[in-house]
């Protein structure tokens, strides 16, 4: 009886874990290139956010959008309290919002033709006829790490706001290991392939052991869910590398890799945490 209440408690357990992982990977995309259709009837919008690191980040934009819709305008929020937290689910207008921002330090880039630097000129597309195609970059230039959130307004307009956006944010685009992650995210690969590195060892260590353990007539079923966990981290840790290899030469993220992941570690944690329990109920090598 002990034993099922046991096992029912790790099943139970186990569907909450990877309901929580699921929506965690699903909720929280770390694409730093993002690319879309923006509509909307608001006059004000958030695109995205990304941390800077100071004087190497760069914010690059290809955005289109018709002429009709025009000027729409890039703002630029940064972290402190009277600039992102003052405007962001807050009931201010759109004039309101746009206030907070300083326009000299480039806080406000209008796409339209006639502002310097915005880099918009009439599309030559012939599908996009009376459309503007808006190109340039900006590099952020700060003290510290700063966290920069970018939104989209035009508080003139009656339609709302429309456009086709492919946003990069990098920094120091000259090293693959800091190019395309926000400065909160740094050396997550390094030390994944590092952890990596230390469950190989662990795991070519524990094969040695199995070993011994079975010409000795030792080897337990504790044993082999051990030895399971330590498959499974090491799989995990794998997907997870393979995920943030391909992001910091791309800058895309292949959502799915993470997923396995995250979901590989959550076994291998199952695992073991089934094989404490089995211990500590009494089911040892010794039985």
């Amino acid at each position: 009886m002990g034993f099922d209440m046991v096992v029912l408690s790790n099943r139970e357990s186990f569907g909450k874990l990877i309901s929580l992982i699921i929506i965690i990977c699903h909720a929280i995309v770390e694409s730093k290139i993002i690319e879309g259709e923006l509509r909307t009837t608001e006059n004000w919008a958030f695109l995205t956010r990304f941390c800077f690191l100071s004087e190497l980040g760069v914010f690059e934009y290809d955005i289109e959008y018709p002429k009709e819709y025009r000027t729409q305008n890039i703002l630029l929020y940064y972290d402190e309290r009277n600039q992102w937290p003052a405007v962001y689910k807050t009931n201010k207008t759109c004039r309101e919002k746009e206030s907070v921002l300083f326009v000299p330090n480039g806080q406000v880039i209008y796409l339209n033709e006639t502002t310097f630097r915005s880099g918009c000129f009439d599309s030559t597309d012939d599908t996009l006829n009376g459309w503007l195609h808006c190109h340039s970059r900006r590099t952020f230039q700060s003290r510290r790490e700063r966290w920069w959130f970018i939104a989209i307004s035009n508080c003139d307009s009656k339609k709302g706001l429309y456009l086709r956006y492919r946003i990069t944010m990098i920094n120091d685009e000259h090293n693959l290991w800091f190019k395309h992650f926000s400065a909160d995210q740094l050396y997550i690969l390094q030390i994944d392939i590092c952890f990596l590195v230390l469950y190989v060892v662990l795991l070519l260590m524990s094969f040695v052991e199995m070993q011994a353990l079975r010409a000795r007539h030792l080897f337990h079923r504790t044993y082999a869910l051990y030895l399971m966990s330590v498959i499974l981290e090491c799989m995990g840790l794998g997907f997870l590398c393979a995920y943030y290899a391909i992001y910091a030469q791309e800058g895309t993220p292949r959502i799915e890799l993470k997923l396995i992941g995250k979901v590989l570690e959550a076994l291998s944690t199952l695992l073991l945490l089934m094989m404490l329990i089995f211990i500590a109920k009494g089911y040892t090598v010794t039985r």
